[in-house]
């Protein structure tokens, strides 16, 4: 299964607090997704809510692979983990934990060689600077959970997705 829609690419002036807001949503194992529709319901190994910054065209991507039969329920209930965020603030536990995770993975990806030329590579590719990394850094920092709850209300709009299910039909 795979749902998405266009949406701001890394130059944005939102990107830094719609990275935050994705990662919350899906972006890692603890995120809303997985605790729904993998430790709640058992309907997939692995959900993720990423963006792929095409040039041009940024996309924002939930995927997962799902029994057929459980797809609409899984469709469903992604929209409603985006009501969630739209609707009610992150808690500070949460924010805070989801915050360390994401500053966390941007310093262990500087502690090889490969992580600093994919860090170049990515800088060079969406013709950012390194100073904007450091600002989306004192962004997520300093984001609150109203900010997160307004880039989910402005980004997170599964009802105007592209769904995409394929696999072995069953039950017929």
């Amino acid at each position: 299964l795979r749902m998405g829609h266009y949406t701001i690419g890394s130059r944005h002036s939102d990107s830094a607090i719609l990275s935050l807001t994705l990662e919350i949503f899906g972006g890692y194992f603890g995120s809303r997704l997985m605790s729904n529709i993998r430790e709640d319901k058992g309907w997939t190994y692995g959900i993720y809510a990423q963006r792929a910054p095409h040039q041009g065209m940024p996309h924002l991507v939930v995927s997962c692979d799902v029994n057929a039969d459980a797809s609409l329920a899984v469709v469903d209930e992604i929209r409603k983990e985006a009501e969630i965020l739209q609707q009610q603030l992150v808690d500070e536990e949460e924010l805070l934990k989801v915050k360390n995770y994401i500053l966390g993975q941007f310093l262990s990806s500087l502690t090889h060689v490969f992580g600093i030329a994919e860090r170049y590579k990515s800088v060079w590719i969406h013709g950012t600077s390194f100073n904007r990394v450091e600002e989306n850094q004192r962004i997520i920092r300093e984001a609150d959970a109203k900010s997160v709850r307004d880039a989910a209300i402005r980004y997170l709009n599964f009802n105007q997705s592209i769904i995409c299910i394929s696999g072995p039909k069953t039950g017929a």
